[in-house]
C-alpha cells in the first residue's frame, strides 16, 4: 500500500479546508440571495397596496369591465389660496385702494394654481401623451383651479399613474343627471317664482308694492 509523505498530507488537508470553507460560503450565499428576494418580493408587494389605494372603488369596480375610464387624477401638492390671498392683501394693502387690493390678490392666486400645476403635472402629462400615442388614452385635459387631470385611459394606464408619487388619489368621473324641468303648455320653460295675485314675481321679492301707497313708484316723484 502506497504511504503518504508528510508534504502531501499537509496539502490535502488544507484542499479539504478550502472546499469545507467555500461550500460553507455557498450556503451563506445561497441564504443571503432568497432573504434578499423575499425582502425585494415584500417591498414589491407594500409598494402596490399603497397604488392601488390610492384609485377609489368606484373605479376599481369598473377597470375589469370597460377597456377605457375616465378618472379625475388628484395631485398631492395643491395651492393654498387663502394663504395666498392673504400674504398678498398684507404686502400691497397700504399701497393700494380695496378695490386693486382684491384685483391683485385674485390675480396672484390665479398664477400660483398655474405655476402648481404645470410643475407638478409634467411627469404625469409626458406618460399620459405617450400613452395616448399608443392608443391607450383616449383624451385627457389638465386642470389648474384644482390641481388635477381628466383622463379616460385604459386599466392599465390608470393603474401606472397610481403608483406615481405627485398623484393623492384617483376618482371616477361621475355624472350628475339633472331632473327634468317642468315646462309650461306652450312649451317653454317655467322659471318665475310663486308671487302674489295681481303682482309680478320681483316686484313682491323687493316688496316695493308695501311703498307705493306712500306715493313712491319710482319714478322720482312723490
Amino acid at each position: 500500500m502506497m504511504k503518504i509523505n508528510r508534504k502531501a498530507k499537509a496539502h490535502f488537508s488544507l484542499l479539504l479546508a478550502m472546499v469545507l470553507i467555500l461550500g460553507c460560503c455557498t450556503s451563506f450565499a445561497f441564504a443571503g440571495s432568497k432573504l434578499t428576494d423575499a425582502k425585494v418580493n415584500s417591498a414589491k408587494k407594500e409598494l402596490k397596496s399603497a397604488a392601488l389605494s390610492k384609485i377609489d372603488s368606484k373605479v376599481l369596480n369598473v377597470l375589469d369591465s370597460e377597456k377605457y375610464t375616465e378618472v379625475l387624477v388628484y395631485l398631492g401638492d395643491q395651492v393654498d389660496t387663502q394663504k395666498v390671498a392673504s400674504a398678498t392683501r398684507s404686502a400691497v394693502s397700504r399701497a393700494m385702494t380695496p378695490y386693486m387690493t382684491k384685483l391683485e390678490a385674485r390675480k396672484n392666486v390665479v398664477e400660483s394654481l398655474k405655476d402648481k400645476a404645470e410643475s407638478t403635472q409634467v411627469n404625469l402629462l409626458k406618460y399620459i401623451e405617450q400613452e395616448k400615442e399608443k392608443g391607450n388614452v383616449v383624451e385627457y385635459t389638465p386642470y389648474h383651479i384644482v390641481n388635477m387631470v381628466y383622463v379616460k385611459a385604459t386599466k392599465e394606464v390608470i393603474e401606472n399613474i397610481s403608483y406615481m408619487t405627485e398623484v393623492e388619489k384617483i376618482y371616477n368621473n361621475n355624472f350628475i343627471k339633472l331632473e327634468k324641468s317642468e315646462t309650461s303648455k306652450a312649451g317653454t320653460l317655467n322659471v318665475e317664482p310663486a308671487a302674489e295675485e295681481g303682482l309680478e314675481w320681483n316686484i313682491e321679492r323687493v316688496k316695493a308694492n308695501l311703498v307705493w301707497d306712500k306715493g313712491i313708484d319710482g319714478t322720482g316723484q312723490l
